[in-house]
């Protein structure tokens, strides 16, 4: 996992922010819904108030301003988390199949007594996923923090967004980005 921050440079730090809300770009409404929740939960464990924006607006709303700061509206946030995907690879690699023999329970030199396990040839894939997180005040709209997090070598998308809503929300608190 690797991962890299940066404050805006023109502008004075008044963090660390209570009360975020969070916000997922994606067209997909799931994996949008799935991440936020996961980035909320791991935020929210401290003395911060979270809100994911999937649960203050339609999860099909377009991810505009205008919507972003209607969900602020429902909020009390004073800063806005926005995370978008920026390169994702996929790799492969075939593992062969196999037999495996298993000895049986009898002890003899040349005893014949075991067992075969074939193993099917398969196909293992893994994604390297790589996130842009922007943090913006939401009294003037203003940049003030980015964060870049890549993981590697995981399977699932499950693995990908709890290892990255880890990473993010580590980031943000080590910071001093949010409580």
């Amino acid at each position: 996992m690797q991962v890299t921050s940066d404050w805006a440079d023109d502008r004075e730090r008044s963090g660390p922010y209570g009360s975020v809300l969070v916000v997922g770009v994606t067209d997909a409404g799931r994996q949008r819904r799935r991440f936020e929740d996961a980035l909320t939960e791991k935020l929210g464990k401290k003395s911060v108030s979270v809100w994911a924006s999937t649960r203050v607006m339609p999860v099909d709303a377009e991810i505009n301003r205008a919507n972003v700061m209607a969900a602020v509206g429902k909020t009390s946030a004073t800063a806005v988390v926005v995370t978008k995907l920026v390169n994702e690879e996929i790799s492969s690699k075939e593992i062969t199949g196999r037999t495996v023999i298993v000895p049986g329970q009898s002890s003899g030199l040349f005893s014949y007594d075991y067992e075969e396990y074939e193993e099917n040839a398969r196909v293992k894939v893994t994604r390297t996923v790589t996130l842009l997180t922007e943090v913006y005040e939401t009294h003037n709209g203003t940049l003030i923090y980015n964060l870049r997090s890549t993981t590697s070598g995981k399977r699932t998308e499950f693995e990908i967004l709890d290892t990255q809503a880890s990473a993010i929300a580590k980031r943000l608190r080590k910071d001093r980005v949010v409580r």
